[in-house]
């Protein structure tokens, strides 16, 4: 997958090319950061929308479920998000820390783990 000014797309390696297997639909936003868990769900990073979540079900589809976290879901802003996976879950870095996903309750934490350095200070 790969993030653009305004969408993401699919690439396939046939052979030795890549090939463009289309745009992922419900994604307008400028994404820069990329990563899959675990559960085959792709993670999305904007710049000032918030993180997305990608779902594709059993089987691949350009018109996967989407689901859009921010403020409401945990996360202390809606820009400066820094996606990364870390032992297999997905980790945000924000300038107020190092934020968890919680699968359980579909929201984000600020992950005390990471507390020496990033989150001195910051509870």
């Amino acid at each position: 997958f790969v993030g653009s000014a305004y969408s993401v797309r699919s690439l396939v390696k046939v052979g030795n090319e890549w090939v463009d297997s289309g745009k992922l639909e419900g994604i307008r936003e400028e994404v820069r950061f990329i990563e899959e868990d675990n559960e085959g769900n792709l993670w999305l990073s904007t710049p000032s929308k918030g993180v997305i979540k990608v779902r594709f079900g059993d089987f691949f589809s350009l018109n996967p479920y989407i689901e859009r976290y921010g403020t409401d879901q945990g996360l202390p802003s809606f820009s400066g998000n820094h996606l990364f996976l870390i032992d297999g879950e997905i980790k945000i870095g924000t300038e107020e820390g190092i934020y968890r996903y919680d699968k359980s309750l579909n929201k984000f934490y600020q992950d005390h783990t990471f507390d020496e350095p990033f989150n001195k200070g910051k509870h």
